[in-house]
């Protein structure tokens, strides 16, 4: 029986699909305030009984958005959640992955630099994730690059009992608070 080369590519694409959604572990949610988030987690999450450190990933202003796509595909900062799409980030590394989106209305403005990440949105998506997943609440990390790394200083600032680290990056802080 010989097989047609379209039937063979067809088969090959379904092959593929089913590989790369089984191994897919950077899934889509929405926290019950209304913010889009990533979450990622660890190769043997689901199996394991301990809890796991959280890394809190904040983007710059050019993801902010209503498109999780701006985090991943669209994403040319090499940020978490974008190695992750593009399975460059390292599978040993036994972190879960939480990057939150701001969306344009929902950020504080601020007339030189634009919406800000609120303390208030970040905590409530970490809450939701620490509630319903399995977070070591001793190792919550926390960066971000310039927007975000501005979103870092403000979140540990606001919350320093719930952050272990930060490593803001290109992100101004304001000392006097």
């Amino acid at each position: 029986m010989k097989i047609s080369k379209f039937k063979t590519q067809l088969f090959a694409l379904a092959i593929s699909m089913v590989s790369m959604v089984a191994g897919a572990q950077q899934q889509a949610y929405v926290s019950p305030a209304g913010t889009k988030f990533l979450l990622y987690t660890p190769p043997g999450y689901s199996s394991s009984t301990s809890d796991f450190p959280l890394l809190l990933s904040l983007h710059s202003k050019g993801e902010t958005a209503d498109d999780l796509e701006e985090l991943t595909s669209k994403n040319p900062e090499q940020m978490p959640s974008r190695l992750i799409y593009l399975n460059r980030w390292p599978a040993d590394l036994p972190f879960i992955v939480l990057t939150p989106q701001l969306r344009p209305e929902e950020g504080i403005p601020d007339p030189i630099w634009g919406p800000q990440w609120p303390a208030e949105l970040i905590d409530e998506v970490v809450r939701y994730v620490t509630t319903n997943f399995k977070v070591d609440m001793q190792r919550i990390y926390v960066t971000g690059i310039s927007r975000g790394g501005i979103g870092t200083w403000t979140y540990a600032s606001a919350y320093p009992e719930k952050v272990a680290a930060i490593i803001p990056m290109c992100g101004r802080s304001d000392l006097t608070k």
